[in-house]
């Protein structure tokens, strides 16, 4: 975790906050190495690559977490189900999509 995923959203993190500025410069190579973080999402929205990210690595620890704490699965379930309802949420509030089909 330490030495793969962490550097990782760190880069994603420095991407995501230079991303905007360096485009108002004009500087419209800066986003090709991250396309992927932000081709799918409006330009407004631009950010929720990063979102997305740190919610699959928040989802990913879950399970691990409450190995850890020892606690049964009846408490992991409802946990992982209060995370995906409140991003479901947060995804029907802001419709953050290039695409309307998506």
């Amino acid at each position: 975790l330490a030495f793969c995923v962490l550097p990782f959203i760190a880069a994603c993190t420095y991407a995501t906050h230079k991303y905007f500025p360096e485009l108002a410069r004009g500087n419209f190579e800066f986003g090709h190495p991250f396309h992927f973080l932000f081709s799918r999402w409006k330009f407004a929205r631009y950010y929720y690559g990063l979102v997305l990210l740190v919610r699959q690595l928040l989802l990913s620890l879950i399970p691990s977490v409450a190995e850890i704490w020892q606690l049964s699965a009846l408490v992991q379930l409802p946990v992982m189900g209060c995370a995906l309802a409140l991003w479901s949420g947060l995804i029907m509030m802001h419709r953050p999509w290039r695409y309307g089909a998506a």
